[in-house]
């Protein structure tokens, strides 16, 4: 199907420093580039279509052939804040030291393995009427002791909770926005005041850079 798409954020003097491919609006999604460190620019007119129409591999192709021409400002061949190379894969990223470090512990034995993790007990908690433990499910009850917790444990869980759930939450239907210095919520119909963006005061503002 050829619904897929290339395209490119600009920075403020027109380079590109970011390539991308995707479908319906993931060009302006802003979560979806968060968890690459990729801000998608306020002004829409800053966000390019490279390719449109062609089908997920013609994409996938001309992202990678982009980012191969325009460079990586990481590897420090080029312009580009892209993490890979591109092409629907992890391919060319930049791991950093903890990472090597973490993924050769977890080779050389050092963190549980699934099947490790399979075999840990499953617990149950159990009271003598003035506190409460866990113990492992198969483990016969103590004397003295009873299956659950104590009442006065459930009826203090009972008193301090508060149910923040839905529309109890009073952040629900709102959107976090700043200025840079402070920062408020607004309903999420109601446009943005000028001078303030969508997002935290501690993160930087997308895409002038």
């Amino acid at each position: 199907m050829n619904i897929y798409y290339a395209y490119a954020y600009l920075r403020v003097d027109g380079a590109p420093y970011y390539v991308g491919k995707g479908c319906g609006d993931r060009a302006f999604n802003v979560y979806s580039h968060k968890k690459n460190g990729i801000h998608v620019p306020l002004d829409k007119e800053r966000i390019i279509f490279l390719k449109t129409n062609v089908s997920e591999q013609e994409s996938l192709i001309h992202e990678e052939y982009m980012i191969f021409v325009l460079g990586r400002k990481d590897l420090g061949t080029g312009i580009l804040r892209n993490k890979t190379n591109g092409g629907d894969g992890a391919s060319g990223a930049v791991r950093s030291e903890e990472h090597k470090e973490r993924v050769r512990g977890q080779n050389n034995g050092n963190s549980r393995t699934n099947r490790e993790k399979r075999k840990v007990k499953k617990l149950r908690t159990i009271n003598n009427g003035e506190k409460h433990r866990r113990i492992p499910v198969d483990s016969p009850l103590p004397a003295g002791w009873l299956e659950g917790t104590t009442q006065g444990y459930k009826d203090a869980i009972k008193r301090n909770h508060h149910d923040v759930s839905g529309s109890n939450n009073p952040a629900y239907g709102k959107r976090r926005i700043t200025n840079g210095e402070k920062e408020r919520r607004i309903p999420k119909a109601d446009p943005i005041p000028e001078g303030w963006w969508e997002g935290a005061k501690n993160s930087k503002r997308s895409g002038d850079w």
